[in-house]
């Protein structure tokens, strides 16, 4: 166990191998493209007014670029005179862009069309020579003839140019390569432009016979099957779903969508999907439905975005403008087509008056909703003011703590569908809180029960919320670990000390609390947090950097064991900087390559460290992420495992970090990790996880709560047991042998007066609570080392695990 050396005296101070904070992974500069202006040593001096030999073509021209599909930029006028050795490119206004001299005589005399040459930073594509009179009149494609033979001669030869180009009749590019065939004609313009009538054609529904009609001429709306044929049966559910919505076929005065599937169900295509068949086609003549959409993501996500279009339509369909480090939002504003423009939060807020200004939208997606759960922030109050009715919210966590967020939401999209803030507390949220408390009454829990039905009715027409179930026969196999470690001897000594200080001044002066809880978790996490050194014996003084806290140690167990095994790749998640900067550490003394995103981490460079990450032939072992900067939405399936260091007091936080690794594209089997401190704080906070999650899974189950603290509550938050190796396994009142034999067995029943407080509200019997909650551990294995058999090589031989709890999902169909 003892891989280091000695810490320094205290054992709580930063160890002897810290090193500077680890920098981001490097820019990836792109290669110059070939050129051919290079000049000589004495470049003759070219007689500019002298036109012998000269030859004009039309052109198209862009910046040079290593890219295999280019960007051409714009039309242009090429003058070429090889004897003089010099180029001149213009633009249709006669505007001179770039000039080359000393270029390659032979070269410049044998240009003809389809010929490209390079000079002053662009790279020209020759269409067609033309005669001197096109060329003074501009560049005019009617006008455009061959150059004669009798022109001018030149000193070399040059072969006889085409007369004309032939140009084939325009194909619409996704119909390329599939059995769909275009129906659209003159003749009948009702048809759509997919065939409605083929195998898995998606087609959307009509409007419905009452709906308020733009004209009489309904056209069937088809998916292209380019998207279609990738979309699984949930994901054409969501897409039909959204369009109702979207088009106001569900209720005609709300035009807005809130998709709160779990993550890693695919809700970017979905959204990708709608919206590419909205810019092309509608229900009334054919007309498309939207021209320009505005996509708000969390910074970290909006290269992902950008790369998610590119990836299911390709830049040849459509054009996306990802606002970053590179691009600045006032460059959209040059472009009056630009269909797509992808933000930040934090570039919305900040541009908002210029947007408003100059640009109109006629869709609105916020991903990772609920970050405007409140509706008090900026993001929220300029929403509110931009005129765009078609809006949509994609989140996997619509309800985290109350209905007050939920209710901000909501008027993201469909504003006052539920009434005013006051008429929503008053008819729902009071009532609804009131009926899930410990005394309420009888009657009181009729009402809640009553305002929440009304309230489920009313939001089912705009939401639409599927779990991981529906998609976890398409992935591999997941084994969740939550690993309990007793706490080292120090850290059970400066625990002691600061509860001892607190007291029960907690009890008087509630501000104390959160300090001293945060106190308590750095002890957790490790000793060396602290400022406050404590007095050590010997014994303890001469204890190694890892073996000062028993969660390091696990992690440093296992990350020798993993890198032992083979290639498997791990994230390691945390809140804490500190902790990252702890594992940073670890990993630089033991040689382990690691890559670092946290808050500091520019937007340009995230998702190079995600693709850095993720790239099969990549040296990184470890990615340490923050779960608040790279928590949500990120794609991380080039590691098979992940750990949670610390918890958050809010399962939806932790639940979303989980879902990074195990989604769809993830080829391997996916094992979690979650570290706890058993009998402090830490296992309080993870009690409180899964009371909430069984308690307050929210509207979406039909159920919501409100949780308070108590002095009683507080009074068993500050407890501390040093010598328990896994409290919360003693509340399920299991009596099994820790073997791992108890799945599959039922909870021992007790009478009401036997019944005990689950650590945080009210009292709880194991056999009324659904599987999400306290009676769903019942159903994981429960495993005391060395009894019971982790079934995990990277856990093998670690001493501080004292309990495990274990849980295997969709094991069945990855053996099949």
């Amino acid at each position: 166990m003892r891989r280091s050396g000695a810490p320094s005296q205290g054992g709580y101070r930063p160890p002897a191998f810290k090193v500077p904070r680890p920098e981001g992974a490097p820019v990836l500069t792109p290669r110059a493209g070939p050129t051919t202006n290079v000049p000589s040593s004495n470049p003759p001096t070219p007689d500019l007014k002298s036109n012998e030999g000269e030859r004009h073509f039309s052109a198209i021209w862009c910046k040079c670029s290593a890219r295999k599909h280019k960007k051409w930029e714009d039309d242009a006028l090429l003058i070429v005179r090889a004897a003089q050795r010099l180029a001149i490119l213009k633009d249709t206004s006669g505007k001179e862009l770039a000039r080359g001299s000393g270029l390659s005589i032979p070269e410049l005399a044998n240009l003809n069309t389809g010929n490209s040459i390079t000079f002053g930073g662009r790279e020209i594509e020759i269409l067609e020579e033309m005669t001197g009179t096109a060329c003074d009149k501009g560049i005019q494609r009617d006008e455009i003839v061959p150059r004669d033979e009798s022109d001018a001669a030149l000193p070399f030869h040059r072969p006889k140019v085409i007369s004309s180009t032939v140009f084939k009749p325009f194909t619409v590019p996704t119909r390329f390569g599939t059995t769909f065939q275009p129906m659209g004609n003159k003749e009948n313009s009702r048809i759509s432009i997919f065939n409605k009538d083929s195998q898995d054609a998606l087609v959307m529904p009509r409007p419905p016979f009452d709906f308020k009609r733009q004209c009489d001429e309904i056209v069937d709306v088809v998916v292209d099957p380019h998207l279609s044929k990738h979309l699984r049966p949930h994901q054409r559910q969501g897409v039909s779903f959204l369009y109702r919505c979207i088009m106001g076929f569900q209720d005609p005065t709300c035009h807005g969508a809130i998709l709160a599937d779990e993550m890693g169900l695919g809700k970017t295509l979905q959204t990708i999907s709608l919206i590419w068949t909205l810019m092309k086609q509608g229900p009334f003549a054919g007309k498309p439905v939207i021209k320009r959409t505005l996509i708000l993501a969390p910074s970290s996500l909006v290269k992902n975005w950008e790369g998610e279009f590119q990836k299911w339509l390709g830049r040849e369909r459509i054009e996306t403008f990802a606002v970053d480090g590179s691009n600045r939002v006032h460059e959209a504003f040059k472009r009056a087509r630009l269909p797509v423009l992808i933000m930040s939060y934090e570039m919305f807020n900040k541009s908002f008056e210029d947007i408003q200004r100059f640009l109109q939208f006629d869709l609105i997606v916020c991903d990772e909703g609920h970050r405007l759960k409140n509706d008090k922030i900026k993001a929220s109050t300029f929403l509110a003011q931009v005129d765009c009715d078609r809006r949509i919210v994609l989140t996997g966590t619509p309800i985290q703590n109350d209905l007050k967020e939920f209710y901000a939401i909501m008027c993201v999209v469909n504003p006052n569908v539920v009434g005013t803030s006051k008429t929503f507390t008053s008819k729902f949220e009071d009532p609804i809180v009131k009926s899930k408390q410990p005394e309420a009454t009888e009657e009181q829990r009729q009402i809640g029960q009553s305002a929440l039905e009304v309230l489920t009715d009313l939001t089912n027409r705009f939401i639409l919320r599927r779990t991981q179930d529906i998609i976890s026969k398409y992935l591999p196999s997941k084994t969740e670990f939550v690993l309990f470690c007793r706490p080292s001897a120090i850290q059970i000594r400066m625990y002691q000390n600061a509860l001892h200080s607190l007291g029960s001044s907690y009890l008087v002066d509630s501000s104390c609390v959160l300090g001293s809880i945060q106190k308590l978790r750095k002890i957790c996490n490790h000793p060396s947090m602290c400022d406050i050194a404590p007095e050590l014996e010997e014994d303890m003084a001469n204890l190694t950097f890892e073996e000062q806290g028993s969660k390091l140690a696990l992690v440093s167990h296992l990350l020798y064991n993993l890198r032992t095994l083979g290639s498997e790749k791990i994230v390691i998640v945390s809140i804490s900087t500190q902790v990252l900067d702890l594992m940073g550490e670890l990993c630089t003394h033991y040689d382990y390559p690691f890559l670092r995103l946290d808050g500091s981490t520019s937007t340009n460079q995230r998702q190079v460290v995600v693709n850095r990450f993720n790239d099969r032939l990549g040296k990184d072992f470890v990615l340490l992420l923050s779960s608040k900067a790279g928590g949500t939405g990120l794609n991380l399936i080039g590691a098979s495992r992940i750990l949670l260091y610390d918890m958050d007091w809010n399962p939806a936080h932790d639940i979303q970090a989980m879902a990074r690794v195990w989604r769809d594209g993830q080829k391997r089997p996916v094992l979690v990790y979650r570290l706890a401190t058993s009998g402090t704080i830490e296992e309080k906070i993870f009690q409180r996880q899964i009371t909430k999650q069984g308690l307050g899974g929210g509207l979406m189950d039909g159920k919501s709560t409100q949780f308070h603290f108590s002095q009683t509550d507080l009074k068993d938050l500050f407890s501390f047991q040093p010598n328990v190796d896994c409290e919360t396994h003693e509340l399920l009142d299991c009596d099994c042998d820790g073997s791992g034999n108890n799945v599959g067995s039922e909870p021992r029943v007790k009478s009401e007066v036997e019944l005990r407080d689950c650590q945080i509200g009210e009292a709880i019997d194991p056999t009324t609570i659904d599987d999400k909650g306290i009676k769903g551990l019942l159903q994981w294995q429960h495993l005391l080392p060395p009894i019971g058999l982790l079934g995990d090589q990277a856990l093998a031989d670690i001493p501080v695990i004292s309990y495990a709890l274990k849980n295997e999902f969709n094991q069945t169909i990855a053996s099949a």
